[in-house]
């Protein structure tokens, strides 16, 4: 079970890497053309990926696991709805979930 936490953790880390490099070179795009730019949706997706990783790190904390698994359910929800537009994203959204729920069911059952 260590090796699956680490390659969600591993997972994790990376996809919230490339978000925020995202975020700040089209931020820079997005200044340079005048236009404002809000950093809501960056703080919130720094906030959700903290919080999973930190359930990966002390998975002692349940609370913080409990939290994390109803962002998963709502990461799962979301997915499917996102997948009549674009099903590659969606199908990578509900493949984690799916993922991460299974080492919470794992993690309970210990």
């Amino acid at each position: 079970m260590i090796g699956f936490r680490w390659t969600l953790g591993i997972v994790t880390a990376l996809v919230t890497a490339g978000l925020l490099a995202i975020a700040v070179i089209g931020g820079g795009f997005r200044r340079s053309f005048g236009a404002s730019d809000s950093p809501m949706p960056i703080v919130i997706t720094l906030a959700a990926s903290g919080l999973v990783l930190a359930s990966l790190v002390w998975p002692g904390q349940r609370v913080i696991v409990h939290l994390v698994a109803l962002l998963m359910v709502g990461l799962a929800v979301g997915s499917i709805v996102v997948a009549r537009k674009d099903f590659a994203t969606a199908a990578f959204g509900v493949v984690y979930a799916a993922a991460w729920l299974s080492y919470y069911v794992r993690l309970l059952r210990a």
